[in-house]
């Protein structure tokens, strides 16, 4: 059974959390997400992408976010939103630009974590 988009966005957004918490860059670990909001739907374009708004942060900052599909979709109803929800074992799939409160997301490119 795939997920439904209404739980995909719930669930993303505990991935954000999570992948804030194991970033690199230690000043960034203390960040997380309390939403998204998609906005923008550009699923059939050349490149195709969701783009929204996202609460960051302990001030729940917003921020624009823009999640990047690895392919076209051509209906949002029967899409399958559980192969795009990157798994607990994989990580490189988030950019954040606090400076520019800006999150691109690409599960295509997600890695495994560790060896």
């Amino acid at each position: 059974m795939g997920l439904y988009e209404d739980d995909f966005w719930k669930r993303l957004e505990y991935r954000v959390c999570d992948e804030f918490a194991g970033l690199d860059v230690r000043r960034l670990r203390h960040l997380w997400c309390d939403g998204l909001t998609p906005i923008e739907y550009l699923i059939d374009d050349v490149s195709p992408r969701i783009c929204g708004t996202a609460w960051i942060g302990d001030r729940q900052n917003v921020w624009q976010f823009t999640l990047l599909l690895p392919s076209a979709i051509a209906d949002c109803t029967t899409f399958d939103w559980s192969t795009l929800l990157p798994s607990a074992g994989v990580t490189s799939w988030m950019t954040p630009e606090p400076d520019k409160r800006r999150l691109t997301m690409e599960p295509g490119v997600a890695t495994r974590d560790g060896p």
